[in-house]
């Protein structure tokens, strides 16, 4: 069953991630293809160019993750993946930086609505759900939620990794692309110019592949049939838990609105998510210029270079996304893969200046796992709470993004950005490991609860066990 699922939805999916990429990471190419010459900006007002994307995220994360919960997908999600395309190939026509600025915040803003539906499959289940989305894709919240709508938490790493495999793809595409875009003759535009609309016009095809072919949910998707679509919500439940009856609850209540800001893992998840998107988003923006600065090669090189780097992170993504969900654990692939990146960066800041080789290797294990722990982690369930638990987390967890895009600000060899983004990295394993000691403390001790004591919880919240979520005492967290 799932199978048909996956022809169906991981496409179009897997091609907003990419697209989404492309998005983010082509001002990053344009800096190399004159950006800044041409827009006569000062480094202060490239690196604010970076960050004020994701107050865009930040302002509209869960008011966007709110229509996407009360609206329909289909509509919503092409809707703002057209928007991608026009804000990007728009940015083509800027001639200032205050120009390029309101660029930036609008696409931060439209790309906020996807981020904000990657995410959601973990605020009902654990680690997964802080998303270090740092970096990447304003997409990740909001492509989390629809994929929670139609896989269960043992199927949920593997999906949400395929996108973020891609995504690497894209990445290094991307960097290709843009190597392919500087040969492309500049009597009637500049190179940026041609990077900005070349990878913003796929996003208008998307849109409306997007709006004639995503299903909504399995309750209306016209590609089952009756028998088909009793055995797909059946089997949802039974991975969502029977007994939490959260598997098909599609109801609305404000007071699960307000639960998510009072709960303390909304709190925990977003610091996770601050600290882990400064070194994520820092190293990802500023690949193009570290790579820049290891050897006295051209731009064009500097361009090419960026592309093993993410087909580390490829095969990175494809191995731990199968085994996290082959041993239903995210907590120490999370750790183990911020560790490697705490290695490279160690690296970058003591190894000498003349060592190249090693260096660049530094940058490929620094950069590389950075998607990889954004699938795991938004691989973590009713649906209001997680719709809005995922925007609040992904959009203040964003401010991390936001210094992330400042902290790279001493090239060529970037020491102080490699230090701070060491120190974030460390502080964010800290907190997932404290994290997972938590949510396994809390398994135990609802392990050991009576009938009773379950009871009294259920009471606790309005005898309403269908909307308790992750509060249910029969649910349990991944570890």
């Amino acid at each position: 069953m799932y199978r048909k699922i996956d022809l169906r939805l991981m496409p179009l999916i897997a091609a907003m991630q990419m697209l989404s990429i492309y998005q983010l990471s082509v001002i990053t190419n344009a800096k190399l293809g004159g950006l800044e010459d041409d827009l006569n900006m000062t480094d202060i007002e490239y690196r604010w160019c970076l960050s004020i994307y994701y107050f865009g995220f930040i302002l509209f994360e869960v008011p966007s993750n709110i229509i996407l919960r009360r609206w329909k997908p289909s509509y919503y999600l092409s809707f703002l993946v057209l928007t991608w395309g026009i804000v990007v190939m728009s940015a083509a026509g800027v001639t200032s930086a205050a120009g390029l600025l309101v660029s930036r915040f609008m696409l931060g803003a439209m790309e906020a609505g996807i981020i904000c539906t990657f995410y959601i499959e973990s605020i009902r289940e654990s680690f997964c759900f802080f998303i270090l989305i740092k970096n990447y894709v304003g997409y990740v919240p909001g492509i989390a939620y629809y994929i929670s709508l139609w896989y269960t938490r043992q199927e949920y790493a593997q999906r949400s990794g395929l996108p973020y495999t891609l995504g690497c793809i894209a990445a290094a595409t991307g960097g290709l692309i843009a190597f392919g875009i500087t040969f492309i003759s500049t009597d009637r535009l500049n190179t940026w110019q041609w990077m900005f609309i070349i990878e913003g016009a796929p996003c208008i095809a998307l849109a409306i592949l997007c709006f004639v072919f995503l299903p909504d949910k399995p309750e209306t998707a016209e590609f089952f049939d009756e028998e088909e679509r009793k055995m797909e919500i059946k089997r949802l439940a039974a991975g969502m838990g029977e007994n939490l009856g959260a598997g098909d609850d599609h109801s609305w209540s404000w007071d699960q609105v307000i639960s998510v800001f009072t709960d303390w893992k909304s709190y925990m998840f977003t610091l996770t998510n601050i600290t882990g998107s400064v070194s994520g988003v820092g190293v990802t923006i500023a690949l193009p210029s570290i790579i820049a600065g290891l050897g006295s090669w051209t731009p064009q090189v500097s361009l090419a270079l960026t592309v093993p780097p993410y087909i580390l992170g490829c095969i990175l993504t494809l191995v731990l996304c199968r085994t996290s969900d082959k041993y239903f654990e995210r907590g120490y692939h999370i750790i183990g893969g911020s560790f490697l990146r705490l290695i490279g960066l160690l690296l970058l800041m003591f190894v000498p200046i003349d060592q190249v080789g090693v260096r660049y290797f530094a940058v490929c294990i620094s950069a590389a796992p950075s998607y990889t722990l954004l699938a795991i982690r938004t691989a973590c369930s009713g649906m209001t709470r997680r719709a809005v638990a995922c925007g609040f987390i992904q959009g203040f967890g964003s401010i991390g993004s936001a210094i992330g895009g400042q902290v790279y600000f001493d090239g060529p060899r970037f020491f102080w950005g490699h230090t701070i983004a060491f120190i974030f990295l460390a502080v964010e394993i800290i907190l997932t490991f404290i994290m997972r000691l938590l949510f396994q403390y809390v398994n135990k001790k609802r392990d050991k609860m009576t009938l009773d004591e379950k009871q009294q919880v259920i009471r606790k919240y309005g005898n309403k066990p269908e909307l308790l979520g992750d509060r249910h005492p029969d649910f349990r967290y991944v570890l």
